[in-house]
């Protein structure tokens, strides 16, 4: 959620979420679906958000830099790239959960990705 005030600033401390809206979400007949309204033709549903989080521009930066033993310059370029997070679903280093599948597993993806021309974070697969 955004707020008229602050707008893109509040963007990076927010929690986000991708809104669902497609095909295997709506109401199937009952051929084609399971006894809890679940689709029939898939086992699981993954949500990945890819996303860079520059929190350079969250109105939390100056409060938090003047916290650090040695604050560097606000616009040192270092300190300003260290700030951008590369996440998937708000988790970063890889400490988010594990999305463990199972071969023979039916699961249909929602993919994500938010950036801009400069930093993109790109969904790939390793198979």
């Amino acid at each position: 959620m955004l707020s008229p005030r602050r707008g893109r600033d509040e963007l990076t401390p927010t929690r986000r979420g991708s809104p669902t809206t497609c095909p295997g979400h709506l109401p199937r007949p009952p051929s084609q679906r399971r006894p809890d309204g679940s689709p029939d033709d898939v086992d699981r549903d993954i949500f990945a958000l890819f996303a860079v989080m520059n929190e350079n521009t969250t109105h939390y930066l100056e409060a938090q830099r003047t916290k650090l033993a040695k604050p560097p310059a606000a616009d040192d370029a270092d300190f300003q790239e260290g700030n951008k997070m590369h996440s998937i679903n708000g988790y970063v280093y890889g400490n988010g959960p594990l999305m463990t599948l199972r071969q023979g597993q039916r699961v249909r993806w929602h993919v994500m990705s938010m950036g801009n021309e400069v930093d993109l974070h790109t969904p790939h697969w390793h198979v």
